[in-house]
């Protein structure tokens, strides 16, 4: 918490300026998270699957857990970039008010 006990007000509005609810951007946060474990694991299973099917199961949980790791970061990117638009919305908005 910042030290005058209030948190930052522009990360606690949406797209059209209106107050979102704490637990709706921590939910929001938690979701990256989650969505980087999910698609890294899909990608270990996946990849086995067919490297079983190929013969080279090691392989095929490499290249997997690769592909997966990378699919999990660009949702990251995605989400930071999402974040960032945002931020930068709010403060050009506050400004123009002022």
């Amino acid at each position: 918490m910042p030290a005058d006990g209030k948190w930052n007000e522009d990360l606690t509005k949406n797209e059209s300026g209106r107050s979102v609810s704490s637990a709706i951007v921590v939910g929001d946060l938690g979701s990256v998270g989650l969505t980087l474990v999910f698609a890294t694991l899909i990608g270990i299973y996946g990849g086995r699957y067919l490297g079983k099917l190929c013969g080279q199961e090691t392989f095929g949980t490499v290249v997997g857990v690769m592909i997966g790791t990378l699919a999990g970061f660009h949702q990251l990117y995605k989400a930071v970039n999402r974040w960032i638009r945002r931020q930068n919305r709010n403060t050009s908005e506050g400004s123009k008010n002022t």
